[in-house]
């Protein structure tokens, strides 16, 4: 976290950071040099400009900083999402399963590299064990994705990327 910034502001910043929209350059290039890091596009305003005070509360806890879990986490997570997605004792358990990674274009710049590897990793394990769909025109908090979603006609484990 930037030490610079008080404590008290590090939550409300990275609220409307991450609900920013991003200009990235294409995505299909895998080149990390396309993606918007820092500055969130002008183009549209955050999604949390436009949520009531209520969705607020629920959405940020402030006396917690998501970030340190997150870093924490990071490993283990990807042991689960390897088991889940590729392991065959697994995937025998659910004949039927559809595992998919959604993500939207304009997302913060972490999700398209995650996006990335997952890709990487499901051709590594033959391909084809994870759909990947990329939403064009929208971060990762908008009602796009549940709109996706509830199109989906089986039982599917959504890898949310974010």
């Amino acid at each position: 976290m930037d030490t610079s910034m008080p404590p008290e502001l590090h939550t409300p910043f990275w609220a409307q950071w991450i609900t920013s929209y991003f200009d990235h350059g294409d995505p299909s290039s895998r080149d990390p040099e396309v993606l918007s890091y820092i500055v969130p596009s002008f183009s549209r305003r955050p999604t949390i400009y436009d949520m009531t005070a209520e969705e607020l509360e629920q959405m940020l806890d402030q006396s917690v900083a998501e970030m340190p879990g997150m870093f924490c986490s990071t490993a283990q997570a990807l042991v689960n999402t390897r088991k889940a997605c590729f392991d065959n004792t697994n995937r025998a358990l659910l004949p039927h399963m559809k595992v998919s990674h959604i993500v939207g274009s304009c997302s913060a710049s972490f999700a398209i590299p995650g996006r990335w590897s997952l890709e990487d990793d499901d051709q590594a394990n033959g391909g084809g064990r994870i759909n990947f769909v990329m939403i064009s025109g929208v971060n990762h908090f908008v009602s796009s994705i549940v709109d996706f979603l509830s199109q989906l006609d089986e039982l599917t484990v959504t890898l949310l990327a974010h």
